[in-house]
């Protein structure tokens, strides 16, 4: 068999340090960061107290996010998770999951790439039927997670 080993870009650096380091530098003060993933590249995506999403390039050139993802202020991201190659992110907030799909310019820093869309994943009528006495008191969204073996490389290995 094949074993594919993830490589860390930050060379076996704690990635706590890159969060804090970009959270005593953020331009407003009004939010602070609450979870954090990482791509296979060592790119940082960080669920923010506002409900938005920053990412960072693999190096953090700069502390400032290459791009933030707005989900219109529904509450503090509980959970954040990134494909291995970067191009989906799911999150959740006590209400709500989102996911998007990225490309390349967002992670960049510069980049006048538009902003991704949006989407808010809901239960449909017929699950919300189904499970409605377990949703009486509605918990908050469990944390969301890609499944790492659905993920293929570029060399087409899963």
């Amino acid at each position: 068999g094949v074993i594919a080993l993830s490589h860390d870009a930050r060379a076996g650096e704690n990635i706590e340090e890159y969060v804090i380091k970009a959270d005593s530098h953020r331009k407003y003060k009004s939010y602070t960061f609450t979870s954090h993933a990482q791509t296979r590249a060592g790119h940082l995506v960080l669920g923010r107290t506002d409900g938005a999403i920053a990412l960072y390039d693999y190096i953090m050139r700069s502390e400032n996010a290459s791009c933030v993802i707005d989900s219109h202020k529904v509450g503090p991201v509980t959970s954040v998770d990134v494909a291995a190659d970067g191009s989906m992110i799911v999150w959740t907030t006590e209400e709500f999951v989102f996911f998007t799909c990225v490309n390349r310019g967002h992670w960049e820093k510069g980049s006048k790439e538009p902003k991704p869309n949006v989407i808010n994943l809901t239960m449909s009528s017929a699950d919300e039927s189904k499970f409605a006495d377990e949703l009486e008191t509605e918990p908050p969204w469990q944390p969301v997670k890609f499944d790492a073996a659905t993920h293929k490389d570029e060399h087409g290995l899963q």
